[in-house]
This record gives structure tokens, C-alpha cells and sequence, in this order.
């Protein structure tokens, strides 16, 4: 943020991000609008977890890597997604 502090979570970046234009809003304040537009929010946020989980499990050495912790994430990338 240019300040030191860092944002965290989707629905905190996306409210900051909402306060830097003029532009049309990312997340709508009308309330029927509003509510559709959030209800992704919690799967998107298990998705980018259990991507991230991926890709902390790839950046260790391949002989103590955990293939059922891949599995698990991406169980979890699959119920998201479908």
C-alpha cells in the first residue's frame, strides 16, 4: 500500500481496490447485487489457498514432498471450480 501495511484477504483487497477509482464499482452497493456478487467469495478464497498450499508444497525438496497433501489440495481446487 506504499504505507508498510500489507492488505489481506480477498474481500479486504477488493474494498480497498473499490476506493481507488471513480470508475463503475467492483462489488455493487445495491443490496440483491451486492449479496450475488460476494457469494463467490468464499470459494475463491479456498482456491487461492489451496493454490497457494501447491505451490509451498512444489518449493520443497521432491523427496519430502507429500503427494496426499496434493491430493487434498486439489480435491479442494476441484470442488471450487466445478
Amino acid at each position: 500500500m506504499g504505507n508498510g501495511n500489507a492488505l489481506k484477504g480477498s474481500s479486504v483487497i477488493c474494498s480497498f481496490l473499490a476506493t481507488t477509482h471513480d470508475g463503475p464499482r467492483l462489488i455493487p452497493e445495491a443490496s440483491k447485487e451486492h449479496r450475488r456478487a460476494l457469494h463467490g467469495e468464499p470459494g475463491a478464497d479456498e482456491l487461492f489457498k489451496a493454490g497457494i498450499a501447491i505451490q509451498r508444497e512444489l518449493a520443497r525438496p521432491i523427496e519430502i514432498r507429500s503427494e496426499s497433501w496434493f491430493k487434498k489440495q486439489k480435491v479442494k481446487i476441484y470442488r471450487t471450480t466445478t
